[in-house]
């Protein structure tokens, strides 16, 4: 065997991991602010959170996006530590925001981005302190609800 040549899968296992390492990160850093390119999902893409359970994304999408109008200033993500294996990138980060309610909304998140044989997400897992997310975040959102049917 010679030593000199690379094992043809471990190369295409790391240039997939390379791949999807990106939209694994723009996921996770804008998910706060309701804005994630829909060019990175694959038809079937699911999703679970800790908040909504398993869901189609079409599902998600939309309170991914009201999600984002509840803030201040919006939740900036602080990516922590990224571990990827081919098919599957692990995100560790931190949220920091201000929502429309005032104070500060801090969080710890998990999120597993899983591929396709095409590199495009099939599905995502995000888990957080759902504690966090009722006893502070949630009145900002009930908030933004009021202000969007007063505006009806």
């Amino acid at each position: 065997m010679d030593l000199d040549v690379p094992d043809p899968r471990a190369v295409k296992s790391h240039h997939a991991a390379g791949k999807q390492r990106e939209p694994a990160l723009h996921f996770a850093r804008n998910m706060g602010a309701g804005g994630i390119e829909e060019k990175y999902f694959a038809p079937d893409m699911t999703v679970y959170t800790t908040a909504t359970r398993h869901i189609p994304i079409a599902e998600y999408l939309p309170k991914l996006r009201r999600g984002g109008k509840v803030w201040k200033s919006p939740l900036a993500m602080t990516i922590d530590v990224v571990t990827q294996v081919p098919g599957r990138v692990i995100v560790q980060a931190r949220g920091r925001g201000e929502p429309l309610t005032g104070g500060v909304y801090t969080q710890d998140y998990l999120v597993v981005v899983e591929f396709d044989d095409q590199d495009l997400i099939r599905h995502v897992r995000e888990y957080f302190d759902m504690v966090r997310l009722e006893t502070i975040l949630r009145p900002a959102i009930t908030e933004w609800q009021r202000q969007q049917d007063a505006r009806a």
